[in-house]
C-alpha cells in the first residue's frame, strides 16, 4: 500500500528519494517486502543508485565478520562494507556446557569490562527470542549488574513468577504486608476486598501486623461478631494462614525447591493459570516460567539449603530490584532482542545463542514448497541471516558469540549445534573462549596453589 501511494505521489514529477539497506530487511513478518527495495530502479526507472558502503561505527575486523556472513546471501545488492578504523580485537566465540553457564560468563565478563573502565551503557546483549531473557536476568541480578530490558517484560516482573516469590516471602517473613495483600487471595479463597479492608481495621485498631490480625481468624474463640468478619471469610483467612505456617515448616525441612513445589500443587496454580489464559500456548508460556522460576531455586539451592538459603536468593532479588530503581543515571546494561536492535549501537555487544533453532529460528527451517525443488530441501534462512547481520554490526569495538552446548526445554537436557551464522565467520577473525576448559585450568591451579601453600606449612 504505501509503495502505491508512492507512486501516485511522484507521478507528474518523479522527483523521489529513497534511504534503505537491503541487508537489513527484517520485518517480513510484520509486512515489510524486500523486493521494494530490490527492484526500486524497475519499479522507477532511470532511478540512480548510490551505495553507501563506508563505516563509521564498527572496526574492520566486526565489519570482516559481517560481511563474510551476509554475503552467503544471494537475493540483495552486492556490496562489502569498509572503515578507515584501527583494526581492532578479534571477535570472541565464547561456548559454554549449558545455557546458565553461559549467562555467567557474561555477567561476570560485564564486570571485568567495568574493571576495564567500560561503561554499564556501553554494553548490550542481543538474543533472538525474549525466552532466553531468564537466565541472563538472574545471572546479571546475581552479579548486582544493573540492567535494562528493551521489547520485553523482565522475567522476575511477570505476574505468576511475582505471585510465587510472594509467597516465600510471606513464609519466611510473616510483616512482609505488601507480598501478604498480593496473594491473601490469590489464588481466589473467598477473602474479598471487604474481607481484608476489615483485617486492615482489626490490625490498627489492636496495634498488631496484618498478618497478626489474620491469625487470629484460626483461634476458634474468636466469633464472627468479635473480628466482624464474616463466618465463611473466617474459615478462608484461616485455610490461608494454615497454608502459609505448612510452607513455612516445609521450607525448614525440604528447603526451598520442595517447598515451592508443594505449594504450587497445593494451591493448583497450573490450573488456575491454564483458567486465566487465552490459549493453551499463553498458559505454557506461564507455566514455564513458574518452572524456570523453580529451576533457578534449584541452582541456588545447590550451593546452600535451609531457610537462611531462601531468605538469601530473596534478598538478591529484592538489592537487584532496589537497584535498577536508584539508578537515575541510567547507566544500565541494555537487553534488547535483534529485532530491537536495529538503529542501534553499542561499543560492546554480546550476540548470545548462535546456535541452531535460535538462529536462525526454529520456525524458519521448516521447507517450504517451491515448484522446481524437492520441498524437504529447501528453507529459506535470507531473513535471519539479515537478522544476524544487523547484530554483528551493533557492536563499535568489541564484539562478543556466544553459544551452549545444551539447554533446557520442556525439562529435558537438548545438545545444541553451532549457528551456521557463527560457522560462516572466517576463523582468523576469531578468538575462541571455552567456558568448561577455563573452568578446569582454573579449579587445577586453586590445587596447585593449595598443594604448594601445604607443602610450605609442612616445611615450616
Amino acid at each position: 500500500a504505501q509503495l502505491l501511494m508512492i507512486k501516485e505521489l511522484v507521478s507528474e514529477h518523479n522527483n523521489l528519494c529513497v534511504v534503505g539497506d537491503d541487508d537489513q530487511s527484517i520485518y517480513s513478518w510484520r509486512g515489510a517486502d524486500i523486493r521494494n527495495i530490490l527492484n526500486f530502479d524497475k519499479a522507477f526507472p532511470g532511478a540512480k543508485i548510490v551505495v553507501l558502503d563506508q563505516n563509521y561505527r564498527s572496526t574492520p575486523t566486526i565489519l570482516a565478520a559481517a560481511n563474510a556472513v551476509i554475503e552467503n546471501n544471494f537475493d540483495r545488492h552486492g556490496k562489502s562494507l569498509w572503515t578507515d578504523k584501527p583494526k581492532g580485537s578479534k571477535v570472541i566465540s565464547v561456548v559454554a556446557p549449558e545455557s546458565d553457564m553461559e549467562a555467567q560468563f557474561v555477567a561476570r565478563e560485564i564486570l571485568n569490562l567495568a574493571g576495564e573502565g567500560w561503561r554499564n551503557r556501553d554494553i548490550a546483549v542481543l538474543y533472538r527470542s525474549n525466552i532466553q531473557t531468564k537466565t541472563l536476568e538472574e545471572a546479571l541480578r546475581l552479579h548486582e549488574v544493573p540492567f535494562q530490558l528493551f521489547g520485553g517484560q523482565q522475567f522476575f516482573e511477570r505476574k505468576e513468577v511475582k505471585d510465587v516469590i510472594a509467597y516465600l516471602r510471606v513464609a519466611l517473613t510473616r510483616r512482609d504486608e505488601i507480598s501478604l495483600r498480593r496473594i491473601i487471595n490469590y489464588p481466589s479463597r473467598g477473602v474479598g476486598t471487604t474481607t481484608l479492608k476489615r483485617l486492615t481495621d482489626l490490625s490498627l485498631a489492636k496495634r498488631m501486623t496484618l498478618w497478626d490480625a489474620a491469625a487470629l481468624c484460626t483461634n476458634p474463640s474468636n466469633t464472627s461478631e468479635s473480628l466482624g468478619i464474616a463466618g465463611r471469610s473466617i474459615t478462608a483467612v484461616a485455610d490461608f494462614v494454615d497454608l502459609i505456617s505448612t510452607l513455612r515448616d516445609n521450607i525448614e525441612k525440604q528447603g526451598g525447591v520442595a517447598a515451592a513445589r508443594w505449594l504450587v500443587e497445593r494451591i493448583a496454580l497450573y490450573d488456575d493459570l491454564r483458567a486465566a489464559s487465552p490459549s493453551l500456548s499463553a498458559a505454557q508460556r506461564r507455566i514455564d516460567n513458574v518452572e524456570s522460576l523453580l529451576r533457578s531455586l534449584t541452582r541456588h539451592q545447590e550451593r546452600s539449603v535451609g531457610s537462611s538459603a531462601l531468605a538469601e536468593y530473596l534478598r538478591q532479588l529484592s538489592l537487584a530490584t532496589q537497584t535498577e530503581e536508584d539508578e537515575s543515571d541510567g547507566d544500565k546494561v541494555t537487553l534488547t532482542t535483534l529485532h530491537g536492535a536495529k538503529g542501534l549501537e553499542f561499543p560492546v555487544v554480546f550476540l548470545v545463542g548462535a546456535e541452531e533453532e535460535l538462529l536462525p529460528h526454529a520456525r524458519t527451517l521448516m521447507p517450504i514448497a517451491t515448484d522446481s525443488f524437492d520441498a524437504d530441501h529447501v528453507v529459506d534462512v535470507s531473513e535471519e541471516r539479515r537478522l544476524a547481520y544487523v547484530g554483528i554490526t551493533r557492536a563499535m569495538e568489541r564484539l562478543y558469540i556466544t553459544r551452549a552446548e545444551a539447554r533446557i526445554a520442556r525439562g529435558h537436557r537438548r545438545p545444541r549445534t553451532p549457528s551456521r551464522f557463527l560457522l560462516e565467520i572466517p576463523e582468523e577473525l576469531i578468538e575462541l573462549r571455552d567456558i568448561a576448559a577455563e573452568g578446569a585450568t582454573a579449579a587445577s591451579n586453586e590445587d596447585l596453589s593449595d598443594f604448594f601453600a601445604q607443602m610450605g606449612a609442612s616445611l615450616e
